[in-house]
């Protein structure tokens, strides 16, 4: 019984001091981008937990250099973004000092359709 006690303290030692050892990364906002990037990943955060809704985009440029950007989307009621509220993944856009001015997928897709029959 005594063992059974001891493997059962140890688990839960084992568990606990897991906990709080992780380390949040920070993300960094590149503010001198001036390079087309494919989007490798999107992480939407709504504005729920926190004050603004958030776009997280990990993409990677021609030369493998990762930028992780984030741009804060207002309500949809006000001036909202129209180039990085539909950025998926997959998509490659253009950024300028920064910001995000062409989704060139978008553009692509929309002339095929236009193009088309």
């Amino acid at each position: 019984m005594k063992k059974q006690n001891l493997l059962w303290l140890l688990t839960v030692a084992m568990m606990m001091g897991g906990c709080g050892k992780r380390t949040h990364k920070n993300i960094n906002e590149y503010k001198n981008i001036n390079d087309t990037l494919f989007v490798v990943g999107v992480l939407n955060q709504p504005a729920a937990y926190g004050e603004t809704a958030c776009k997280y985009l990990s993409c990677v440029n021609k030369t493998g250099v990762n930028y992780e950007i984030v741009n804060k989307l207002t309500p949809i009621g006000t001036n909202r973004d129209p180039i990085a509220s539909y950025i998926e993944r997959g998509d490659t856009i253009v950024v300028q000092n920064g910001k995000i001015v062409k989704n060139i997928t978008m553009e692509n897709l929309k002339s095929r359709y236009v193009n088309g029959r």
